[in-house]
């Protein structure tokens, strides 16, 4: 397997809000999207991630919010620490993120793009 380092998106950084209700969920990057940077600049909230593929050819979004584990009995969502940044691998194709948090403190940004 050849190495590449990330290769982020151009132009594809941009932040969601931490709060503490679920984010609406956003588009996440294109069909070639295999990775994603996660910073949380929160000093405080921890942020609760959740990346989901989408399985159409529709714009449109609906039900894949972030939950936070063990509330309502809804599996949970990547946890991102305050002041911590993160890279993960996705699945290949469209997908969306969702994001919610301990707090309304600091934004999550998100920076897709690929590489291993």
């Amino acid at each position: 397997m050849d190495m590449k380092p990330f290769s982020p998106a151009l132009q594809g950084t941009f932040y969601i809000a931490n709060a503490a209700a679920a984010s609406t969920p956003a588009l996440l990057g294109g069909s070639d999207v295999d990775q994603v940077v996660l910073y949380n600049s929160s000093a405080t909230a921890t942020a609760y991630v959740r990346i989901t593929p989408i399985t159409s050819n529709a714009d449109v979004i609906t039900a894949n919010t972030a939950t936070v584990p063990g509330l309502l009995a809804a599996p949970g969502s990547f946890p991102v620490p305050p002041a911590t940044q993160i890279r993960i691998t996705t699945t290949h194709g469209h997908k969306s993120i969702s994001v919610i948090a301990s707090a309304a403190d600091g934004n999550l940004y998100v920076t897709p793009g690929h590489g291993n």
